[in-house]
């Protein structure tokens, strides 16, 4: 197998290796069967950019030719414009479609986006699963800031690697890759956001093409191992984007699989003869157009969704297609090409394209910062709720909750009553604090209560249980509960009060066994359970902007779930029914029916019950507090009656 050991020259494999990652992230992303794990495509693309980057700076350093400041500037010049394109056409669009607390949101994401910091941006609100996430018009462009991240540090680290010796550039790059790697799996395990969205915990797959130039290089494969290794290579990226789908802890070990397979197809390319499954008129073209294809692909979904308010159907994904295509067209050969081709522009520096591009993206950052701060003022979209009035409710739910005493500062005078008097407790999920307003106003009298919080377990992780009590490998949730344990020993809760959304869901294990544990220690502590509500497939703020109502958010069409009719499986049912005292239900209090249409979904006064899709605003919840305290007055007055 005849192959320049110097230069790589032309490679056709690769754009057809390049379209096969492109097509999955599109095929995922358009919600088509059968490609549940076409987001490794991203993968995928990050050890191309490894390969094709290593032999780049390498060979221009073995002729002499490298300076660091040509290289950026031949960086800014291949990717920067496209997206400066990109970015502001979803921003003129985005002006007229998102509602102002939504148009806040993108700014955000549109000014690191410029600036090559997008992936840091979409860490601070992960994750890449939330529903959320699907609502976010340029969430793609995480994968360009780490990129463009990796092109920052890359080449001094292979100058570094050079300078050192030839015998120590592939151990360097092997250290670099398992320590890396070594983080990824580690770091999944409990924040797989971090290393999904950050360049530390991605930095492997750039050191494994890296390690396939080398191995390209110095090692001519018999025919009978390069085919092999062609259907290994493809079968592994194949069965990833076919098989894989929204794994807990990706990327971790997982990512291994598509990264393996692209490393292998990248040691079998060869300028002749190529293998014509990679190497065909139609991949060719979709690799040279799928850097445009990959920034035009997401938002005209995202918009489409935020528009209709609907899901992807049938007859829609054709539509979206086509008009993808067309997108791509329209940049690549408007835009991308127009600015920049291969094997041109080595030696222009930063005249030019590249100096337009970074002063415009600074230009651009600025009016997308004072998007951000004036949202309200710029948003063409007519709407009921402002961006100002969403932040107050957003915030206002934690009002009475920052101030209370927390389990771990229970032995601070500062915070907590010493000694406690009649101790309540607040245990739960993202919903506690609506469990913590409910209660201060269905009580009336909170002050014989000394009231404690736990601090919602959001940032606990996945629990494991462990000689009858949950364990969490995060910090500060361990300190919490570690004292919470051993206040078992000397503290007799008078109540604790279980607000958690599903709450005797499969991923409730932990907080049943906290509240098998109280029991046990303490058979007259009253537990009272907050049964779910109506919880939504969008914002409520957005329903009640696109509809002008806030009975939009009782509407069945956009319902995700309500008790007794679309629940989520309940296997801790018997178990925490067998230690409750009360079972409020929500449904009883807000509702003349079994049919959403018929809940209250605004105070008297004109107050949403949510902003989001499941959490309460303070008015909403002392609303239900009240009501509570009307309807059912017998229990609430023998939790103030001592035993």
């Amino acid at each position: 197998m005849t192959r320049p050991k110097t230069t790589l020259g032309f490679l056709p494999e690769i754009d057809g290796l390049r379209a096969f990652a492109v097509l999955a992230v599109v095929l995922f992303h358009l919600q088509i069967p059968g490609f549940s794990g076409g987001y490794v495509g991203v993968d995928i693309f990050f050890v191309i950019s490894g390969f094709l980057i290593s032999a780049q700076i390498q060979e221009r350093l073995a002729s002499g030719q490298f300076t660091l400041s040509g290289f950026y500037a031949n960086r800014i010049r291949r990717l920067l414009p496209a997206v400066l394109a990109t970015v502001a056409v979803t921003f003129l669009c985005s002006l007229w479609l998102l509602p102002p607390d939504a148009l806040s949101a993108f700014a955000r994401s549109a000014l690191a986006s410029v600036l090559s910091a997008a992936n840091f941006v979409f860490y601070t609100e992960s994750g890449y699963w939330d529903a959320d996430a699907e609502l976010k018009p340029l969430l793609h462009m995480w994968s360009l800031g780490i990129e463009e991240q990796f092109y920052l540090f890359w080449p001094i680290t292979i100058i570094w690697l050079t300078r050192a010796g030839r015998a120590l550039y592939v151990p360097g790059l092997m250290v670099l890759l398992s320590i890396s790697l070594g983080a990824c799996i580690v770091i999944s395990q409990d924040n797989s956001d971090a290393a999904f969205y950050l360049l530390p915990f991605r930095v492997w797959q750039f050191c494994l093409g890296a390690l396939a130039v080398e191995c390209w290089k110095r090692i001519s494969l018999p025919k009978t191992f390069s085919v092999a290794f062609q259907i290994l290579g493809i079968a592994l990226c194949i069965f990833a984007a076919v098989s894989f789908g929204n794994v807990e802890k990706f990327p971790g070990a997982y990512a291994l699989v598509p990264s393996i397979g692209a490393f292998l197809l990248l040691l079998t390319c060869q300028p002749r003869a190529p293998l014509a499954l990679l190497a065909n008129p139609v991949t060719a073209w979709l690799g040279r157009v799928s850097y445009s294809l990959y920034l035009v692909h997401w938002p005209p979904i995202v918009l489409y969704r935020v528009l209709t308010l609907e899901e992807l159907s049938r007859s829609v994904q054709p539509a979206l297609a086509g008009l993808m295509l067309l997108l791509t067209i329209m940049l690549h050969y408007g835009v991308e090409r127009r600015f920049y081709q291969r094997a041109r522009h080595r030696s222009e520096g930063w005249r030019g394209i590249p100096r337009i591009s970074v002063l415009t993206s600074l230009g651009f950052a600025t009016i997308a910062a004072l998007t951000v701060n004036f949202p309200d003022q710029l948003s063409q979209k007519a709407t009921t709720l402002t961006a100002s009035q969403i932040e107050a409710y957003r915030t206002g739910r934690f009002r009475l909750m920052k101030q209370a005493c927390r389990v771990d500062r229970i032995e601070n005078p500062k915070f907590c009553s010493q000694p406690l008097r009649q101790p309540m407790l607040f245990l739960g999920n993202s919903l506690e604090p609506d469990g913590f307003n409910i209660m201060n106003a269905a009580l009336r009298q909170p002050s014989q209560f000394d009231r404690v919080a736990f601090g919602t377990i959001n940032d606990c992780g996945k629990m494991r249980i462990e000689n009858d009590w949950p364990v969490s490998s995060k910090p500060r949730c361990q300190k919490r509960l570690t004292w919470l344990k051993n206040s078992l020993k000397n503290q007799d809760w008078r109540v604790v009060i279980y607000s958690a959304l599903h709450p005797d869901s499969a991923n409730k294990e932990g907080l049943i066994t906290i509240l098998n544990a109280i029991k046990s220690a303490s058979p007259e502590t009253k537990i009272i359970v907050l049964d779910d509500f109506i919880e939504l497939r969008r914002e409520c703020s957005t329903l009640i902007n696109t509809f002008g109502s806030s009975s939009a958010c009782a509407n069945s069409q956009y319902i995700s779930g309500f008790p007794g009719t679309k629940e989520a499986p309940h296997p801790f049912r018997k178990r925490l029914n067998a230690i409750a005292d009360v079972r409020v239900s929500k449904v009883s209090l807000l509702c003349t029916s079994d049919d959403p249409k018929s809940c209250v979904t605004e105070t008297p006064d004109g107050h949403p019950m949510y902003i989001d899709q499941r959490h309460m605003t303070y008015e909403f919840a002392t609303f239900v507090g009240n009501q509570l305290a009307l309807t059912d007055p017998d229990w609430l007055s023998s939790l103030q009656n001592k035993p």
